[in-house]
């Protein structure tokens, strides 16, 4: 799913929104850019999800940078491993 709402607990609080996820796993997708990711922004992202890892359950949480969309198939093929787990 695209711009996945992500809580901690089922109705609970919406405290980040993925780039693309699957609530049903707890799998949240980011991807993340150069330009705004720096300073608070990136403090505040690490904060949150670090408590998204520790929740019970925990979410699997997968960062790429933007410049890793550029390597194409061998992305493609971690993201279908990761779907299949």
């Amino acid at each position: 799913q695209k711009q996945l709402d992500v809580r901690l607990v089922p109705e609970g609080q919406v405290i980040s929104v993925a780039d693309f996820g699957d609530a049903s796993k707890r799998v949240a997708i980011y991807i993340d850019g150069a330009s705004v990711h720096v300073g608070h922004r990136l403090r505040r992202d690490k904060i949150i999800r670090q408590r998204m890892k520790q929740a019970v359950p925990p979410w699997t949480v997968v960062e790429f940078r933007a410049n890793d969309l550029g390597r194409g198939a061998e992305l493609v093929e971690e993201l279908r491993e990761l779907n299949e787990s």
